[in-house]
């Protein structure tokens, strides 16, 4: 899929008001979601215009196949640790419930609150106190 198509896709979800377009080409299906990219196949756009296999932590939430669910945040704002919101950070192993609170995302000084969707196992963090994160980007990895 081009670049410059999904740029435009993108300039028209923000600008019109659209909350959601999903498009899909060639096995490769993107969802743009309030602007943000997410890929539903595994792969990235590159600078060239071109769509590569994605290297860094999935985008795609598929338990059934791997096994692990990713939470991802729910806005653009800085990572905040359990630690920093002065409570005790999981450790490998720790079991996660429904509606726990695992992190926080901050934005303009406040701490947005970020809890598990599905109960099962804590595996890590994928960033650390302090990065700035995107929308959708994928924070905590659970083994369900």
């Amino acid at each position: 899929m081009d670049f410059a198509v999904i740029e435009k896709l993108t300039s028209l979800a923000k600008s019109s008001g659209v909350t959601v377009i999903e498009v899909e080409e060639n096995g490769t299906k993107i969802r743009i979601e309030n602007g943000a990219i997410v890929l539903n196949s595994g792969f990235a756009p590159t600078a060239s215009g071109s769509v590569a296999p994605a290297s860094s932590a999935p985008l795609v939430n598929d338990p059934a196949s791997s096994g692990f669910y990713y939470i991802s945040s729910p806005l653009v704002g800085i990572f905040c640790s359990l630690e920093k919101m002065s409570k005790s950070n999981f450790a490998e192993g720790d079991l996660i419930d429904v509606d726990t609170l695992v992190c926080g995302v901050e934005a303009m000084k406040l701490i947005c609150d970020v809890k598990s969707d599905v109960k099962g196992t804590f595996v890590e963090y994928l960033v650390k106190d302090g990065d700035q994160v995107e929308f959708g980007q994928s924070l905590v990895k659970i083994k369900i």
